[in-house]
């Protein structure tokens, strides 16, 4: 049961993380257009 919640938990970082990247993907191409 702990091993499942901390793997969920674990998954729950790593597209945490993705969209952090995402976010700021994003923005620094705005920044070029501009």
């Amino acid at each position: 049961m702990e091993q499942r919640k901390n793997k969920n938990a674990d998954s729950t970082v790593q597209k945490f993380i993705h969209s952090r990247k995402q976010i700021k993907r994003e923005q620094e191409a705005c920044t070029i257009c501009r």
